[in-house]
């Protein structure tokens, strides 16, 4: 399970945080999309969930982030992978559909093909 709790999050090259207050609960082998517009902190959240931040990229929180057990910040970007993973938008199809429709698709076709090789 995941669950942020008044989670924020600031860079320290920012002046205003780019995550304010985030109350999120996901249960395991629950799959969500995240979406919003430019500079909305898509990234930011997805660099927290797999341990980019604060790993690689640093900052300061408040409020807390757990993955089954894992308190943000202490556990590895590999042990993180282990529970976490992450699709990106494909940038090149992104440019060229004018809708979400096609990044959608692609993401519930590899879910899917994901699913028949473990069948």
């Amino acid at each position: 399970m995941i669950e942020f709790h008044d989670f924020t999050f600031q860079y320290d090259s920012q002046a205003e945080p780019t995550l304010k207050n985030i109350n999120l609960s996901i249960k395991q082998g629950e799959k969500i999309l995240i979406m919003g517009p430019s500079g909305s902190g898509k990234s930011t959240l997805g660099k927290c969930l797999n341990g980019i931040i604060p790993q690689n990229e640093k900052g300061s929180y408040t409020g807390s982030l757990n993955i089954n057990g894992k308190l943000f910040g202490e556990s590895t970007i590999y042990d993180l992978s282990l529970d976490v993973g992450t699709v990106l938008q494909l940038s090149l199809i992104h440019i060229s559909e004018p809708t979400r429709r096609t990044p959608i698709s692609y993401a519930v076709f590899c879910l899917k093909k994901k699913k028949n090789l473990q069948t």
